[in-house]
């Protein structure tokens, strides 16, 4: 799993602000500023470490007199973000969005044991869930399988699975004993509300956790600075 996967805006208003937005499930790194004021050649974007920082400059002439409007963004990058495949766009408002996808940090997959993310997904009605899978083979049946929340730590999914099985005439030779214990566990902000599991004829598992309304948001710090020049001819 990964810290990234919940989504809401940290700031109310419409721009000079930075969070983490939902692209089909998977999380992506969103800022909003108003350049309504500049053409898109007066905009420059370039990245510090893990600071973005936006400069702005444009000259206008009014009663014989020039001006220089200078408008100065930085804001901090969350962890993982990929500066690489950043993208932007000036909408009809004015409004410049800048977006970046990230390099997820690898979780261990239940399904054949490779790394992989597990969207969130969200019903009409709010409803949070996480769906995932897992093998337990076909000599299971619903009745060896039971998947619950850890009474102890909600963000802990346990799958138990279990059987016995004697061969021979009377049952009493080569005892045959299978015995899975998988968790899954979620990020330290993240608690199970319910669970649901089935198990597939070709022995797959199927689980759906629901989640908790507990929401973590990225909080972006924005420095600004906006100056308006006088040039002189002299």
């Amino acid at each position: 799993m990964s810290d990234f996967l919940v989504i809401k805006p940290s700031q109310e208003a419409d721009s000079d602000k930075a969070f983490i937005d939902d692209d089909n499930g998977l999380p992506v790194f969103k800022a909003i500023f108003d350049v309504n004021s500049f053409d898109k050649k007066d905009i420059t974007l370039r990245i510090e470490g893990d600071k973005l920082h936006l400069e702005a400059k444009h000259r206008e002439e009014k009663d014989d007199r020039a001006f220089v409007k200078t408008m100065l963004r930085t804001l901090d990058l969350p962890s993982h973000v990929d500066d690489k495949l950043m993208r932007t766009t000036i909408n009809d408002k004015g409004f410049l969005i800048i977006e970046m996808p990230f390099h997820l940090p690898p979780s261990r997959s239940l399904q054949q044991n490779k790394p992989g993310v597990h969207p969130i997904i969200t019903d009409p009605d709010g409803t949070r869930k996480i769906r995932v899978s897992t093998t337990l083979g076909r000599e299971f049946t619903p009745d060896d399988v039971n998947v619950f929340i850890d009474e102890n730590d909600p963000g802990i999914i346990a799958v138990r699975a279990a059987y016995e099985e004697r061969a021979g005439q009377y049952g009493d030779k080569n005892r045959i004993l299978r015995n899975i214990k998988r968790d899954i566990r979620l990020p330290s902000y993240m608690k199970a509300k319910s669970v649901k599991a089935s198990l597939g004829p070709t022995g797959n598992l199927y689980i759906e956790i629901i989640l908790l309304d507990q929401e973590k948001t990225y909080r972006c710090s924005i420095t600004s600075e906006d100056v308006t020049d006088e040039i002189s001819d002299t």
